[in-house]
């Protein structure tokens, strides 16, 4: 059994799949030759891909322990990581990110998550690029001193 959910401009589609009858749904992503990855979970039963972008990057949920759902996203199309992990949600009003339902292009993540006082809600994350942020600092304090260097000399 298979079911897909999207596919992305370079012929990879994600959605679930299983190995055999009475096993439980699982995460999977199947790449332009059709080869499929079925993946894990987060010591629950099921997980799912609902997204994936044209960069590779696909998210969805896993359930974990207890069966509580967890948004996660995969990076690599090999590897699973929860999406709690990875995002503070401190003062947000949310205590648990449980499914990360689409990723557009630019790598912003929508889904559902459960608030401080047990309701749900729907989320939208925005990555910020500090890494670059990091880069363009430290070469424009290279460049600053190349100066001075130049001035003293």
């Amino acid at each position: 059994y298979s079911s897909g959910r999207d596919i992305n401009n370079n012929n990879i589609a994600v959605g679930i799949g299983r190995s055999g009858t009475g096993t439980p749904n699982r995460a999977a992503i199947w790449d332009a030759s059709g080869s499929v990855t079925i993946f894990g979970t987060f010591g629950g039963e099921r997980s799912q891909f609902n997204s994936i972008n044209d960069s590779g990057v696909a998210v969805g949920m896993a359930m974990g322990a207890g069966d509580v759902k967890k948004a996660m996203i995969s990076f690599d199309g090999t590897t699973i990581v929860d999406l709690n992990t990875l995002v503070d949600v401190t003062g947000t009003g949310f205590v648990t990110l449980n499914e990360a339902t689409d990723i557009n292009e630019f790598g912003e993540i929508v889904g559902i998550g459960t608030r401080s006082d047990g309701s749900t809600g729907s989320f939208i994350l925005t990555a910020v690029p500090i890494p670059a942020a990091a880069w363009l600092f430290a070469s424009g304090l290279g460049l600053l001193g190349w100066f001075r260097r130049k001035a003293t000399v």
